[in-house]
């Protein structure tokens, strides 16, 4: 029995119709929603995500870690805040997650911990659908 559906979503145009199909499972198995969004966190750490060992020809300002970060969790917040606002129109049970790290990695997580899993394969993170199957 589905008691728990895990919505990741990452504020792309097709994260609406993920929630959409989370409310209509969620109505039809009395599920309790939880949304997940994650904080790329290769996005602000420049060096991992050129590796330690490569050339970068333009150095990022001395802030720019603190800046995206910044940017990233405000996106985040605005996304989850938009996932709240429909999943309480809809009188759902949902719990919203936030979340830093590789966000494949951190999908993979917490999937482990739900029932079923409802997501897109096109979005900001396109470039993973062959890392999921199923």
């Amino acid at each position: 029995m589905i008691k728990s559906i895990l919505l990741p979503i990452d504020g792309s145009n097709y994260s609406e119709t993920v929630l959409k199909y989370g409310v209509y499972l969620a109505n039809k198995f009395e599920a309790v929603i939880r949304v997940l969004s994650v904080i790329d966190i290769r996005l602000i750490d420049w060096s991992m995500a050129t590796g330690a060992e490569s050339f970068v020809p333009l150095m990022p300002s001395a802030d720019f870690q603190a800046e995206s970060q910044k940017m990233q969790e405000e996106k985040t917040e605005k996304v989850n805040e938009k996932a709240a606002d429909i999943l309480r129109k809809s009188k759902i049970a949902h719990e919203i997650i936030k979340s830093s790290g590789i966000p494949a990695d951190e999908i993979c997580h917490y999937a482990m911990e739900n029932d079923f899993v409802i997501m897109g394969i096109r979005g900001e993170y396109e470039k993973w659908t062959n890392k999921f199957l199923g």
